[in-house]
């Protein structure tokens, strides 16, 4: 079990380190076991963030989160949106496109200026995959911290705290990592899925607080 858990762990830091867009043909059976793995690793680096960092929350001067308010108004609202509805849109935001087979609708110039050219087929795909494989660690980078960054908006005093965006959002940040590293690997039906169990453990404890009329 230990072993498991380590080949896990250390695929996805390879895949974090210097990613590369190669599909997992793994039975879903074995799947799931692995995204439990990743899963369990990303709450755990997550939580110890968390406990790190809370104790100079005051000194961070965040302003409210203007998430609190949908909350108060509309819980159930707020937990089909948090759970379902977003995870769905953000991972087709910011993760559908990154890799090739999907990345073609926006690579496709490359076709049309090869066929204005007179370029075989052949050349033009090979030296898309080769270009692929060269902006590819880029491209997961940068929809990871897209992705990040776009949470500091949930505060009201965002303008005022970004120079502190890597700290305040490196929980999102890590986890649009893993979220691509599953897209990649597992697919995108996985990496949604991943993303609405994350959210899920979130909100659902707090709409049923909130309802409960238990302060936050």
């Amino acid at each position: 079990m230990n072993d498991f858990i380590i080949k896990n762990i250390n695929d996805f830091w390879r895949f974090a380190k210097r990613p590369t867009d190669v599909k997992s043909n793994l039975s879903d059976k074995d799947i799931a076991k692995n995204m439990l793995v990743i899963f369990g690793f990303e709450l755990l680096v997550v939580l110890l963030f968390i406990l790190i960092i809370s104790p100079f929350e005051d000194q961070l001067n965040l302003d409210k989160n203007m998430l609190e308010d949908f909350l108060k108004n509309s819980p159930f609202l707020f937990l089909v949106l948090g759970t379902f509805v977003s995870p769905f849109v953000e991972e087709l935001i910011f993760r559908f496109f990154i890799t090739l087979r999907k990345a073609f609708y926006i690579l496709w110039p490359m076709y049309l200026v090869g066929s204005v050219f007179n370029v075989k087929r052949f050349t033009v795909l090979k030296n898309t995959v080769g270009l692929w494989k060269v902006i590819f660690p880029f491209i997961l980078y940068l929809s990871s911290i897209s992705f990040g960054l776009i949470h500091l908006a949930n505060y009201e005093n965002y303008h005022d705290i970004i120079w502190l965006a890597p700290l305040i959002t490196f929980p999102q940040l890590f986890l649009g990592v893993v979220l691509g590293y599953t897209r990649i690997k597992y697919g995108f039906k996985w990496g949604f899925f991943l993303h609405m169990v994350h959210n899920a453990l979130i909100i659902i404890p707090t709409v049923i607080l909130q309802m409960l009329g238990v302060g936050l």
